[in-house]
């Protein structure tokens, strides 16, 4: 089997930590989304292919659909336990001549997964993660080419009151490699109103409160997931559709009454692609240019804003 590249690595990656990015301390992880629901859209794009880089007369759009639900339960005064699952729909629509094996329907991500958190002192903090789900197209029986792994493991130390640091190491079977991948986590709140924080290389950004109900963000983020594809499909054994997104852009988060929030974000497609394997080979590649996108999020929980050591919401001065 081919190793990836090392963006491939990352990107498979940050699926892994992105349910992680809340999860810099116990309290923190509590205060993650419970109930997420979210849609992101980006903008059709020319395409152009690797290794001829020859560009096809037709373009692509793309569109990401994602749920999630999480039971944060308490065993104890210093330990959480968080079963979760979520879904993905990835949507292409393609419009003109595509590489053979790219005329895809709707592909998609079932995965379960099991935190466990544990706060050692005031200070001390780690997390660890497995996950286990399955991505494909779901045109025939499941296999076991459907079948994904993770785990995750992270610690988190509180520095001040108003800095925590984590580092920890992760692996998913979609990197390729069974070399785990380092994760750095990061919860700076530089005012009562200023604060950056994530998890790097899933999501990280700078959150700006400009009232109590408004909050004004600049984020970036790292996704990427790879679908095993029906062989009797294409009569191809070991076809995977693989894609990646970075992207950049700003946010807009109202923080409703009963722990309800919604934030419309848009921004620049750094980039993105598609990838055609077969048994782990790559065959060809997908490219498209920097376009837009703009996405809606809705989730209920706490906002994001509560103290870690107090889980109270700090007013505004």
């Amino acid at each position: 089997m081919a190793v990836p590249s090392l963006w491939r690595r990352i990107a498979l990656l940050a699926a892994l930590a992105v349910t992680c990015s809340p999860s810099l301390a116990v309290a923190q992880i509590v205060q993650g989304s419970p109930v997420e629901v979210a849609v992101v859209a980006y903008a059709p794009a020319p395409v152009s292919t690797e290794p001829s880089r020859a560009h096809l007369n037709g373009s692509s759009q793309l569109t990401s659909y994602t749920a999630s639900l999480s039971l944060p339960l308490p065993v104890g005064d210093d330990t959480y336990v968080i079963p979760g699952v979520s879904y993905r729909h990835l949507q292409p629509t393609w419009t003109g001549p595509t590489p053979p094996g790219f005329q895809l329907g709707g592909l998609h991500a079932l995965g379960s997964s099991l935190t466990v958190a544990h706060r050692f002192t005031d200070r001390w903090t780690l997390i660890h993660k497995f996950g286990v789900g399955f991505a494909s197209d779901f045109e025939g029986d499941v296999t076991r080419g459907d079948i994904q792994l993770s785990t995750m493991t992270l610690a988190s130390y509180r520095l001040l009151d108003e800095l925590t640091l984590g580092a920890g190491l992760g692996y998913d079977r979609r990197t390729g490699t069974p070399l785990p991948l380092p994760l750095v986590g990061v919860r700076w709140q530089l005012t009562d109103d200023l604060m950056f924080r994530g998890v790097i290389p899933s999501r990280f950004g700078l959150a700006y409160r400009a009232t109590s109900w408004l909050t004004s963000s600049i984020e970036g983020s790292y996704e990427g997931e790879r679908f095993h594809v029906d062989e009797e499909r294409f009569d191809i054994r070991e076809l995977q559709a693989a894609f990646s997104v970075f992207k950049v852009g700003t946010g807009l988060t109202a923080h409703l009454p009963a722990g309800i929030h919604l934030e419309l974000e848009t921004g620049l497609v750094l980039h993105r692609r598609f990838d055609g394997l077969i048994g782990g080979e790559r065959v060809f590649r997908i490219d498209q240019p920097r376009d837009g996108y703009a996405g809606l999020r809705l989730w209920f929980g706490l906002s994001g804003w509560e103290d870690p050591g107090t889980m109270r919401t700090k007013e505004r001065e």
